[in-house]
């Protein structure tokens, strides 16, 4: 049997990073016209995206474009990486 542990160390939860240096209100400015667009989402996407929104009481649009300032805000910070992946394809040039 393995020897129970006296106590719980007391920075179990304690945060690992700093605090962000700029919130997203400050590091994505929101100036000028507001454009409409569209983005392809997956049905299960979507329906998490609309829990959320429904949990929260606000409409799906609102939680779309905070992800999206926090997601941008980070990627500015060096935070956030985008998974990229290069393929190289060769085509036929029909005469």
């Amino acid at each position: 049997m393995a020897k129970r542990r006296a106590s719980i160390d007391p920075n179990l939860f304690a945060k690992t990073e700093g605090e962000p240096s700029q919130t997203p209100e400050e590091a994505i400015p929101a100036d000028g016209y507001t454009r409409p667009i569209s983005v392809g989402m997956k049905e299960s996407e979507l329906a998490i995206l609309d829990d959320i929104a429904q949990q929260e009481g606000i409409a799906r649009n609102a939680v779309m474009r905070y992800f999206l300032r926090w997601a941008m805000a980070e990627y500015q910070a060096g935070r956030l990486t985008i998974p990229v992946t290069e393929t190289r394809a060769r085509k036929i040039d029909m005469p």
